[in-house]
C-alpha cells in the first residue's frame, strides 16, 4: 500500500504542512555557455509560498517554465474516456465490504454509485479519489503554482514528456489489485507516509528522499516505470530545451533527481555542471 500512496504523490496528490522549507532542492545546471536551473518539487504537503524566496528569483529570472506534462491538456481527454461507462461493474470485483467502504467515501464527495460501479478507467479514478480523500489538500501545489505563475507572467511553457505517458502509468500502477490494497489501510497510515515523504523533503537532500520512496517503490519494474526509464529520456530534452534563448526553470518531482540513475548523476554524465543552490 505505501506504494500505491507514493506514486500518487508523484502524479498529483497534495496534503498540508506547515513546516517552511530551509534547504530548497535547487540546482544551476550548465553546459556549453547555457544555464538553466532545475527545482525538485513535491506533489505532496508543501505549498509553493512555503519555498525559500531563491526560488521565487529564479523564477523571475526565467523566460521560460518546463515542467513534467501538460495535465490541463489532459483534463478534457480524460473527461472524454470517463463519459464512456464501462460495461463491467466495478462491484462485482469487490468484496461486500471492500464496495461499502469505498462508496461511503466517494458518495459523500457527489459520486452515485451507479458512477462508481460502472465508471471508465475505474480502478484508477476510485483508487485515486479513495486515498485522496484521506488527506487534505494544499491551497498551492508547488508545479500547479508555478505554471500559473508563468501564464500570468506571459513566460514560456514546456514539457518533459507527453501527458498521455503519466496517465499510461497511472493505467499500469492503480490496477483492481491497487484499489482492493488501498481499500484495506486506514487513514491514519495514509498521511503517515505522506508525512514520511514531506520530511524527506524538508532535508533539501534527494538521496535521502529517494530512499524514503524505495521503502515503498520496490518492483524493479515499477521503479523502471516510475522513475528510471523517464529520467532517461528526460536528458536529450532537457538538452535541447537548454539551448534555447533566455533561461530555463525546469520544474518536476524531487525523486527523479537522486540516485546513479536519477537526473542529476544522468546530466553530470552527459557533460553538465550541476551546482546547488542553498
Amino acid at each position: 500500500m505505501k506504494k500505491l500512496a507514493l506514486i500518487l504523490s508523484f502524479l498529483f496528490v497534495s496534503i498540508q504542512s506547515q513546516a517552511v522549507i530551509q534547504k530548497p532542492m535547487l540546482f544551476e545546471i550548465s553546459k556549453n555557455g547555457n544555464t538553466a536551473y532545475i527545482v525538485g518539487s513535491i506533489h505532496v504537503g508543501i505549498n509553493y509560498s512555503e519555498l525559500p524566496v531563491i526560488i521565487n528569483e529564479k523564477f523571475n529570472s526565467a523566460s521560460t517554465v518546463i515542467v513534467e506534462a501538460d495535465l490541463e491538456a489532459a483534463a478534457p481527454f480524460l473527461q472524454a474516456e470517463m463519459a464512456i461507462p464501462s460495461t463491467i461493474s466495478l462491484k462485482s470485483q469487490l468484496t461486500g465490504d471492500e464496495w461499502i467502504k469505498l462508496t461511503s467515501t466517494l458518495v459523500p464527495l457527489g459520486m452515485t454509485e451507479e458512477q462508481i460501479d460502472f465508471a471508465n478507467l475505474q480502478s484508477v479514478v476510485m483508487t485515486y479519489g479513495f486515498v485522496t480523500a484521506a488527506v487534505p489538500q494544499v491551497s498551492e501545489p508547488i508545479d500547479q503554482f508555478i505554471v500559473q505563475a508563468a501564464k500570468t507572467t506571459n513566460k514560456a511553457i514546456g514539457f518533459l514528456e507527453d501527458y498521455g505517458l503519466q496517465i499510461e502509468i497511472l493505467k499500469s500502477i492503480l490496477d483492481i489489485e491497487a484499489l482492493k490494497a488501498s481499500l484495506k489501510q486506514d487513514n491514519a497510515t495514509a498521511v503517515a507516509t505522506y508525512q514520511a515523504m514531506v520530511l524527506a523533503y524538508e532535508s533539501g537532500d534527494p538521496e535521502i528522499l529517494l530512499a524514503e520512496i524505495l521503502k515503498g517503490l520496490t518492483s524493479p519494474e515499477d521503479l523502471k516505470l516510475v522513475l528510471t526509464d523517464r529520467n532517461k529520456a528526460w536528458i536529450p530534452v532537457i538538452n535541447q530545451k537548454i539551448t534555447d534563448p533566455g533561461i530555463e526553470m525546469i520544474v518536476f518531482g524531487a525523486g527523479h533527481l537522486g540516485g546513479s540513475e536519477g537526473v542529476l548523476k544522468l546530466l553530470m554524465a552527459d557533460g553538465f555542471t550541476v551546482t546547488p543552490l542553498q
